[in-house]
C-alpha cells in the first residue's frame, strides 16, 4: 500500500498507521522484554505459585507475539517508500524542503572544497 499516492504523510490514515506501528512495537516488544523478570519472579515463589506466574507469562507472550507480527504490517508504507530507513530518500526530502524555502540562506562552498 502506497500512502504517498493517497496524499502523503500528512493524511489521517498515515498518522493512524504510524501510531499503530509505534504502539504495536512498544506493546509487543515490551511484553516480551519482561519475560526474564517473570522468570525471576516465578523462581522466587513456591512451586505452585511459580507455575501460575509462568503460565500467565506464557499466555501474555503468545498475545505479544501476535502484536509483534503487526509491527511491519503497520509500518509497511515506510518500508516500501524508503521512510526513515533510506538516507538517500531522507536527503532528497530535506533538499526539496530547502529548495521550497528561498528565504533561507544558502551554504557557499569554500575555495578549498570547490
Amino acid at each position: 500500500m502506497h500512502l504517498f499516492a493517497l496524499g502523503g504523510t500528512n493524511t489521517g490514515i498515515y498518522k493512524l498507521l504510524l501510531v499503530l506501528h509505534i504502539l504495536s512495537a512498544i506493546v509487543g516488544l515490551g511484553a516480551v522484554m519482561l519475560n526474564g523478570l517473570y522468570a525471576a519472579q516465578a523462581a522466587r515463589r513456591p512451586r505452585a505459585l511459580g507455575l501460575a506466574v509462568s503460565e500467565a507469562n506464557l499466555a501474555v507472550s503468545a498475545i505479544a507475539e501476535n502484536v509483534i507480527y503487526a509491527i511491519p504490517v503497520f509500518g509497511s508504507d515506510d518500508l516500501e517508500t524508503g521512510g526513515l530507513t533510506d538516507p538517500r530518500a531522507s536527503a532528497r526530502r530535506a533538499r526539496a524542503a530547502l529548495d521550497a524555502r528561498p528565504d533561507l540562506p544558502r551554504r557557499v562552498a569554500s575555495p578549498r572544497h570547490a
